[in-house]
């Protein structure tokens, strides 16, 4: 099966539309994968430092500060990791990037669903299909987030 040749306004849509949320995806899921470990790390890093200096707490003076210190940490960066949900966000960009990139391959190889019969050539009703699938990508995407947005725990004292 050979590459497709995008029809007319195909090309604009693939480079201003779906080559950019891509991009945006890409970086945004990067972004919030490198805010994750990096929180990560220095909590695993905190939570050895109390394990090995709380039998050293007699010995030095400034220990007990130091432990108090290590465990505020410790919970804030656990509660910021918490409030912004990094790990959570890495992983949803990661999945819209990776099903708009699959879309976009399916079209660009003319694969199904742009395919629909063995020599159809069709490229308009290609083209229509490809961006109702990318927009009901990006939908999902901006529906989540929007839900995600309004999230409100319970007992935070906001109604409904």
């Amino acid at each position: 099966m050979g590459a497709m040749k995008p029809c007319s306004g195909s090309e604009a849509y693939l480079q201003d539309r779906v080559d950019d949320q891509l991009g945006w995806l890409s970086k945004q899921a990067a972004r919030n994968k490198r805010w994750f470990l990096v929180l990560r790390l220095f909590q695993i890093i905190l939570a050895g430092y109390v394990t090995v200096m709380a039998s050293q707490s007699s010995l030095y003076p400034w220990v007990p500060f130091s432990l108090t210190l290590a465990g505020t940490l410790i919970t804030a960066m656990a509660s910021w990791e918490g409030i912004n949900g990094y790990q959570g966000l890495w992983v949803r960009y990661r999945q819209a990037s990776g099903k708009l990139e699959r879309e976009k391959n399916f079209y660009l190889t003319d694969s199904p669903p742009y395919r629909q019969a063995p020599f159809a050539t069709d490229q308009d009703a290609a083209f229509a299909t490809f961006v109702t699938r990318v927009e009901s990508i990006l939908g999902e995407e901006l529906d989540q987030w929007g839900q995600a947005a309004s999230y409100t725990p319970k007992g935070s004292g906001e109604t409904a």
